[in-house]
């Protein structure tokens, strides 16, 4: 089974960091290469929890870099992945101890700094170290960086001719 696109994107469209949603333009076009390098299929229930971990991971990466470029602090609400992966796991497995064990194994997959250096690699193989900074920079949208005043209301320029 893969998991395209459509039955994930909900992930991260409630973990929105800028107002205009252009983050998931970088975390559709990620997404896309781990599914071009088979991350994204789950034959079973330990690969569904990599390839949710790699959800995870792709959050983190966004969030930590804009934390990094703009002293944001995004909210990041990774329970709500959290909860749907603890939901999986009950669904298809019954025992409550091997369940829990399932969640371990979760919760180990997302603290594992690998997740997110494949996740790198794959950038840096397809753009570039610089091609792939220049992929997240392009989303953000903080508002120093729009010719708006605190409320919204658009800036007028002056545009100098010499």
């Amino acid at each position: 089974m893969n998991l395209a696109w459509n039955d994930v994107k909900r992930y991260f469209e409630e973990e929105p960091t800028w107002s205009n949603e252009h983050d998931l333009y970088w975390y559709q076009y990620v997404w896309q290469l781990l599914d071009e390098n088979n991350l994204t299929v789950c034959n079973s229930l330990v690969e569904k929890l990599s390839v949710y971990s790699r959800i995870y991971a792709m959050i983190s990466i966004y969030k930590e870099f804009c934390s990094a470029a703009f002293e944001e602090s995004p909210e990041f609400l990774s329970y709500l992945i959290t909860d749907d992966v603890s939901k999986i796991v009950e669904e298809e497995v019954d025992d409550e101890e091997e369940q829990d064990i399932y969640k371990d194994i979760y919760n180990k997959l997302i603290e594992d700094s690998e997740t997110m250096r494949t996740i790198f690699d794959i950038l840096q193989a397809k753009l570039g170290i610089t091609e792939t900074y220049c992929s997240l920079w392009t989303t953000c949208d903080p508002v120093e960086l729009r010719n708006v005043d605190e409320d919204g209301d658009e800036l007028e320029t002056e545009i100098n001719t010499y």
